[in-house]
């Protein structure tokens, strides 16, 4: 069960950086366009 949660967890902190590297990469591409 707990085993289950940590994975849950993992899965949510990777597609959190994720979602902010895709983010921090448009930020730099939308400044370097403008």
């Amino acid at each position: 069960m707990l085993n289950n949660l940590n994975k849950i967890a993992d899965n949510i902190s990777f597609s959190e950086r994720v979602r902010l590297g895709v983010q921090k990469a448009l930020i730099k591409l939308v400044y370097e366009t403008a």
